[in-house]
């Protein structure tokens, strides 16, 4: 039995994005993007809602500027260090960060394999 209305469309960059009782949801089908090239040692996965992606930091990246939005991160494998004005944190495989908007913070993997992250991000 179903409790929903559901109807099913493309979106304009050809992602599913379904309606349930008017409700609006998207399938983020990561598994089957291509990485694209978003800096050096830096790869990205974005779907239809552009705050929501999957990040790769290859080995040696290093964020030279830092940024003020916020997000919600799940690290999925490697290990990554970010750094805060004052501080700094590693997080690993399985670990998940929370940064308030407005807190400086930068990025970095210097570990011997990739990063890989899942996060959403609010400007």
């Amino acid at each position: 039995m179903s409790y929903f209305q559901t109807s099913r469309d493309v979106g304009r960059d050809g992602q599913e994005v379904t309606y349930n009782d008017g409700m609006r949801h998207m399938r983020a089908p990561f598994s089957r993007m291509e990485w694209s090239p978003a800096a050096p040692l830096e790869s990205k996965k974005t779907c239809a809602d552009p705050r929501v992606s999957m990040l790769q930091f290859d080995p040696g990246f290093s964020d030279p500027n830092w940024c003020v939005n916020a997000h919600i991160g799940l690290v999925l494998s490697g290990s990554i260090e970010l750094e805060f004005e004052d501080s700094g944190e590693v997080y690993g495989e399985g670990d998940a960060f929370v940064i308030q908007g407005g807190t400086r913070h930068r990025a970095r993997n210097s570990g011997p394999s990739p990063v890989r992250l899942f996060i959403v991000t609010n400007p």
